[in-house]
């Protein structure tokens, strides 16, 4: 059985191809991405086939009844880097129990002086969209001030923690 399914966020913070800080944050699935592991897994529910990468600048803890219809404006989604639309989130097969995008993380090339409080997962590519399904959110332990040509790459990992 598994006791625990959730999300590590590794966030880099890049500046003239220099890392500057390294973080480690574990997410929230909110109800509805549990909902969707669980229609998909165990309900024959349709399969989302890509997942996309989301930024946001609020500083705004995410809670387990957060909605892609509410999250981006309760969140204050950042539309504040230069890639068309939010990075698709490019996963590997699954080992151990998990699965990442480590081997191509998501990239976010901030066009303008912000401060990033944390990033999401959802089912549409579309900067501040409101449709499809949140499936992850995570506020980073230290917020990221950020200036215009500096990186914010995204690694997500799920884990998967099984008990007997």
């Amino acid at each position: 059985m598994i006791k625990h399914l959730g999300w590590l966020y590794t966030v880099e913070h890049i500046r003239d191809g220099r890392v500057l800080s390294v973080e480690r944050v574990h997410n929230l699935v909110p109800l509805e991405g549990r909902q969707y592991f669980l229609s998909v897994g165990a309900n024959a529910g349709a399969q989302v086939a890509t997942w996309y990468c989301g930024i946001f600048e609020g500083n705004y803890t995410p809670i387990a009844g957060n909605t892609m219809a509410t999250f981006p404006g309760l969140a204050t989604e950042s539309i504040a880097y230069g890639e068309a639309t939010r990075p698709e989130w490019i996963e590997a097969a699954p080992s151990a129990g998990d699965i990442t995008n480590a081997a191509s993380k998501a990239v976010f090339t901030i066009n303008s002086a912000k401060t990033f409080y944390g990033a999401f997962l959802s089912s549409s590519a579309v900067k501040s969209g409101t449709v499809g399904t949140l499936l992850s959110a995570a506020r980073f332990s230290t917020a990221k001030a950020m200036d215009a040509g500096e990186i914010l790459r995204v690694t997500g990992t799920i884990q998967s923690v099984s008990t007997v």
